[in-house]
């Protein structure tokens, strides 16, 4: 259970920071704040399918798709806008990317208990 946590975090901050390497690396300070939103969005999504395609096997549909799903798209999303008017910096991009992976897996892990409540493995009493 551990091992299948850190695996689904790693995940997470995989597609957090090569989604914003990839929206550093397509977008300039010079874009319409607009079309690079649409940009970076494609960019993430692109990146979470990838990603979710390749962990599927391992961790699941739900538990591949879900926190890097919001790492990917929704960062994205976010750099892109931030990059046109500021500018930010390749290494910070990079540095907040794994620290939204961070966060999307600890906001799905909340969720997720909340939802389902707290599961107990049910023992054979026999």
């Amino acid at each position: 259970m551990l091992w299948f946590a850190v695996g689904d975090l790693a995940a997470s901050i995989f597609v957090g920071v090569c989604t914003a390497a990839l929206v550093q690396a397509a977008i300039g300070p010079s874009w319409d704040m607009a079309l690079a939103m649409v940009a970076g969005m494609a960019i993430g999504t692109v990146v979470h399918l990838l990603a979710w395609l390749a962990l599927m096997p391992a961790l699941g549909g739900i538990e591949g798709g879900a926190a890097p799903g919001f790492a990917g798209m929704y960062f994205a999303m976010r750099e892109s806008m931030d990059k046109v008017p500021m500018g930010s910096g390749h290494g910070r991009a990079l540095l907040v990317g794994a620290v939204f992976g961070i966060l999307s897996w600890v906001g799905v892990a909340v969720l997720d208990r909340l939802y389902r409540g707290v599961v107990f493995e049910r023992r054979n009493l026999r």
